[in-house]
């Protein structure tokens, strides 16, 4: 399916009809919004079209259509094949959504066991994530103060070759700009 108002010249084998989110939001488009705003970020995130839906000729209201993020998204945008690449989800659990998480698991030891501030173990690092996609997913993130991040919905994925680095999809974020006045940046710190 190519679908005007996603992106150009990319076909969709899959796509999402969301309804607005009632749970976390009052708006009927926050996540659409907050979206929109950073699509000029370093980030892999969801573009979307409003759309009405019509049920079997019953009105069923305001929807928005929009990418599904996933192997698919990453082999129209990167050309990277789905048998390839990992997809990693962290919802108060790591779980693989694709591939193996055998490349994680040695990006976390590595994060327990150098220390940052060396620029030798930094530059090793920066070879192992795409610190631009990090910087640009944290502050986003804690810009619109997501009430729904670090414990939840952090997904992120890595093409299975020697200089790919990890990326993070950028995604459901209803749950923010409700208590901008936190400060979100201490509450992660501090592991709330």
């Amino acid at each position: 399916i190519v679908m005007p108002g996603l992106r150009d010249n990319v076909e969709h084998s899959e796509i999402i009809l969301r309804a607005p989110e009632s749970l976390f939001s009052t708006s009927l488009f926050t996540d659409e919004l907050v979206q929109t705003i950073v699509q000029d970020m370093n980030l892999d995130l969801q573009r979307q079209i409003p759309t009405i839906v019509f049920f079997n000729g019953e009105y069923w209201g305001l929807h928005h259509i929009r990418e599904h993020i996933g192997d698919e998204y990453l082999y129209s945008i990167y050309g990277i094949q789905k048998d390839n690449v990992d997809i990693l989800d962290w919802d108060n659990e790591l779980v693989v959504l694709e591939g193996t998480e055998q490349e994680y698991r040695l990006l976390e030891s590595f994060l327990q066991t150098h220390d940052f501030s060396n620029e030798t173990d930094y530059h090793q690092l920066t070879e192992m994530v795409d610190v631009t996609s990090f910087t640009d997913y944290m502050t986003a993130q804690l810009f619109f103060a997501n009430e729904d991040f670090g414990v939840n919905n952090v997904r992120f994925w890595k093409e299975r070759s020697d200089t790919a680095k990890w990326r993070f999809f950028f995604f459901d974020t209803d749950a923010t700009m409700r208590e901008h006045w936190q400060n979100r940046l201490e509450e992660y710190l501090q592991g709330s």
